[in-house]
């Protein structure tokens, strides 16, 4: 009950990075109170086999710091709330759930535009490790990051305890898939976010270093 109500306090914060109300006017009541609980949960992510199909991540190896990196990608985030119909994040409802930039670390929720089934995309920067010893120069002015898109449960957060009802029929197969494309929505989020800051931010290079739809990977 303590996690419920702190994602509720959450929700109200404004100016500390955890939550654009702004991106909310569309969203419904429902969804806005249930999405952090739901998230937090994660039940579609419970079964080893059947997450693979709604779960990718990557990790990179970026040409700029970990502030540079952050700030680009939530630009990009910014850029697919304004401009719709652009692949899968430009026709779907997005809520920047945190932006630490302390920790370097992002939380987005997707929510598709009718039902308001919640997909999560977490982001981490951290520097490149060749940092670690003082008097190295290779790696300086690069950083790592580990980015994962997921579907969070079977129900949608606009139907009412939908959290609690993912959570009854976790065990359901389901996957996200773009009719457009044809590709699974998780892996094409990734790589709009990956190409726009590539090609739109400050960002001059990303090198993927490993693909993965299996959790314990990455």
């Amino acid at each position: 009950m303590e996690d419920i109500a702190d994602a509720k306090e959450d929700m109200k914060s404004e100016g500390d990075g955890k939550v654009n109300e702004e991106s909310q006017e569309t969203i419904t009541c429902m969804s806005r109170w249930q999405a952090p609980i739901q998230a937090f949960l994660r039940p579609g992510m419970w079964i080893p086999g059947c997450r693979a199909i709604r779960y990718y991540a990557e990790k990179w190896t970026l040409s700029c710091e970990c502030d540079t990196a952050l700030e680009s990608f939530i630009k990009s985030v910014e850029y697919f709330k304004v401009n719709k119909g652009e692949g899968t994040l430009g026709n779907e409802k997005i809520i920047i759930r945190e932006n630490d930039a302390k920790r370097h670390k992002a939380t987005i929720y997707c929510f598709t535009k009718t039902a308001e089934y919640l997909d999560v995309v977490e982001v981490c920067f951290s520097e490149s490790s060749s940092l670690a010893g003082k008097d190295s120069q290779e790696g300086r002015g690069k950083c790592n990051a580990t980015i994962r898109s997921f579907s969070s449960g079977f129900i949608p957060t606009l139907i009412p305890l939908a959290p609690l009802l993912s959570v009854v029929f976790f065990f359901i197969p389901f996957a996200g898939n773009d009719p457009k494309s044809g590709t699974f929505t998780n892996n094409t989020r990734v790589r709009q976010l990956r190409e726009h800051m590539t090609n739109k931010e400050s960002v001059k290079g990303i090198e993927v270093v490993t693909k993965s739809t299996c959790c314990s990977c990455i």
